[in-house]
C-alpha cells in the first residue's frame, strides 16, 4: 500500500472510520491494562466533536489507511486531567498551547502514514511554541518504541523537539488465589 496526499483529502464517514479506527486498536487493546479501544458511541462523539482536530490518510486507492486527534481544548477528551495540566505547564495552559493527541493509527507498518499523521498534527503545534501529549502502554513503549519513533519524527521537522516522563500509571496486581498458610 503507497500512502498519497491528497490536496483535498477525503473526509470518511463516520462507520468507515470506525471500522479502521476498531481494527487498529483491537490488538493494543489486550496488551494495556487500561483500555485503548473507544466504544462505537465514544468514538462517535469523538468524530462529531468540533473541539477535536481529525486527520487521515488514504491508500492510492483513496481508501482510509489510517487516521489521528489532536485537541488544544483539555477537556474535550475524556480521562485526562486538565488541573494536572495547567499545575505542570500553567504558561502553556493558560495559552491554551498544550495539545493532546488522543490516538494515531494506520494499517499495517506504513511508516509514511504515520508520518503524515505525526507531520499534520505538529503542524499545530509547533506554531504555537506548544507541547503535545501523548500516552502510551507499556507494550508501545518497550516493544515498540513509539515515544522515541515519534522523536524521531519530530526531530526531523523541528530539531529542537524534545521528549520528557510527564506521568506514569502502574497497574498491580495483589494475588491471593496462590495456596499458602496463613499467619
Amino acid at each position: 500500500m503507497t500512502i498519497v496526499q491528497q490536496v483535498a483529502p477525503k473526509i470518511p464517514d463516520v462507520t468507515e472510520a470506525w471500522d479502521l479506527y476498531s481494527t487498529l486498536f483491537a490488538d493494543i487493546n489486550v496488551m494495556a491494562a487500561q483500555r485503548h479501544l473507544m466504544t462505537a458511541d465514544e468514538f462517535a462523539a469523538v468524530y462529531y466533536d468540533q473541539r477535536v482536530l481529525k486527520f487521515y490518510v488514504h491508500d492510492k486507492n483513496n481508501a482510509l489507511a489510517g487516521m489521528s486527534v489532536l485537541t488544544q481544548n483539555l477537556g474535550a477528551w475524556p480521562l485526562i486531567s486538565p488541573p494536572y495540566f495547567a499545575r505542570r505547564w500553567p504558561e502553556h495552559f493558560a495559552r491554551r498551547a498544550i495539545w493532546y493527541v488522543g490516538f494515531v493509527g494506520v494499517a499495517g507498518r506504513h511508516v509514511h502514514g504515520f508520518r503524515e499523521l505525526i507531520r499534520n498534527m505538529y503542524a499545530h503545534v509547533i506554531p504555537d511554541s506548544g507541547i503535545a501529549v501523548m500516552d502510551f502502554c507499556t507494550y508501545n513503549v518497550t516493544q515498540r518504541r513509539l515515544p522515541d519513533v515519534t522523536l524521531k519524527l519530530l526531530s526531523w521537522m523541528n530539531p529542537a523537539a524534545d521528549m520528557e516522563l510527564a506521568d506514569a500509571q502502574t497497574f498491580v496486581v495483589y494475588r491471593f488465589d496462590r495456596s499458602g498458610e496463613v499467619t
